[in-house]
């Protein structure tokens, strides 16, 4: 039910994700989350200020928020700090 881009420069300190969904989920449902190649001894800051550890974006993934309509969509820049 969604689509998911990333890229991210030579030395990674710069991730795009890029989400697409066509449908909106039921209410109650968990988010998604992608799991993104990034790396894992840095952390990573997206433009609200939430910091990720690159491990945890490795293995658990990046939480994805709710889309409150069919076809939303989602771009986060994350850069290392």
């Amino acid at each position: 039910n969604f689509a998911a881009w990333q890229f991210a420069n030579a030395d990674q300190s710069e991730v795009l994700v890029c989400h697409y969904q066509r449908l909106s989920l039921p209410l109650g449902t968990a988010p998604e989350r992608l799991k993104i190649v990034c790396d894992p001894s840095a952390t990573y800051e997206d433009a609200a200020g939430n910091r990720y550890s690159g491990g945890m974006l490795m293995h658990i993934g990046l939480p994805m928020p709710l889309s409150h309509g069919d076809f939303g969509s989602t771009v986060i820049h994350l850069k290392k700090i």
